[in-house]
């Protein structure tokens, strides 16, 4: 195997695992119509590292990062197979409209110049077969190890990710959860991102609702810092699958989400929600103690933390 990337960090990191790294910048910014146009000069810094190969994967956050890679190395090699990789799908109507879902057309079109997908769970393949029109399988995600918190810092929210306020939701959020009708008086939002500011101000301006920003923690420092209590709280417009929820299920921990796709398989019905009256009820129980872990999460999840405590018995 022989890894093409743009990025020195990425090179060091894949060249730690023996395999055979070559640093190319072929990456160009703009948006995806002009990425496009511009493929033939993708195409041809890609051209001399690309040849003789059968099969050739790319991988990129989302579709629109695949899509004029394989349009170039489609003009420069021709017969090569190409594979995308992407965790999810993004539906661009849920944050544009009309002009979104004119966008999602043209997204449509345009990723059929990939041969076929690898994604990461059923659902998505499935969304991503419909749109694109591609054969499409997946590879389960996998988490790191991680530990159930013994120590207690009361009754918390947690929210885990990037400070992405369109993607995740967090300014309506803290709305949501500046209410008298949330028991939490606390929550912790751990990450880093574009829209810190903007969430450092709102947070500011609650009424009911004490916000902390311990920043981006390593996986040994999360460990210490959560609590047995503790209770993670996602406002997603979109997501692939969230390991961060995986993650807690595997710690004992129990999530609540809004109602979207990419959770649908992890957390059960019942601990996701689509009004602030559903989700207040939910802060509710989970704050008295009415609803149990066990209900939390769907099968194949709790089998996921299941035998990654069997591995730590028996390793």
């Amino acid at each position: 195997m022989t890894i093409i990337c743009s990025a020195q960090s990425t090179a060091d990191y894949f060249g730690k695992m023996g395999c055979e790294v070559k640093v190319v910048n072929f990456t160009m910014p703009g948006k995806i119509w002009k990425q496009w146009m511009n493929s033939s000069a993708i195409g041809a810094t890609l051209a001399g590292h690309i040849v003789g190969y059968d099969s050739i994967l790319i991988s990129a956050g989302t579709i629109e990062g695949v899509i004029p890679v394989s349009h170039a190395i489609k003009n420069k090699v021709g017969a090569c197979e190409v594979i995308g990789y992407v965790p999810m799908y993004i539906d661009r109507s849920l944050t544009h409209g009309i002009v979104g879902k004119i966008y999602n057309c043209l997204l449509n079109t345009l990723g059929r110049a990939v041969d076929r997908y690898l994604t990461i769970n059923k659902i998505q393949a499935a969304i991503i077969r419909k749109n694109l029109g591609r054969p499409t399988v997946f590879v389960a995600n996998r988490i790191r190890p991680v530990t159930a918190p013994v120590q207690s810092y009361g009754k918390r929210l947690v929210y885990v990710g990037r400070f992405d306020d369109q993607q995740k939701g967090l300014l309506d959020l803290l709305e949501k959860l500046d209410s008298p009708q949330n028991p939490y008086g606390e929550l912790i939002m751990i990450g880093d991102g574009p829209d810190r500011e903007q969430i450092h101000a709102k947070a500011g301006l609650l009424k009911s609702l004490k916000v902390q920003f311990p920043g981006w923690l390593s996986g040994a420092s999360l460990e210490n810092f959560l609590g047995s209590n503790d209770v993670l709280i996602m406002n997603s417009r979109w997501e692939g699958e969230p390991l961060v929820v995986k993650e807690f299920a595997a710690r004992g921990l129990m999530s609540i989400s809004r109602e979207i796709t990419g959770v649908r398989g992890l957390i059960t019905k019942k601990f996701r929600f689509e009004s602030d009256l559903e989700l207040h009820a939910l802060l509710a129980k989970t704050y008295d103690n009415k609803v149990s872990v066990a209900d939390n999460y769907s099968n194949r999840v709790e089998k996921s933390g299941r035998q990654q405590l069997l591995g730590k018995i028996f390793s």
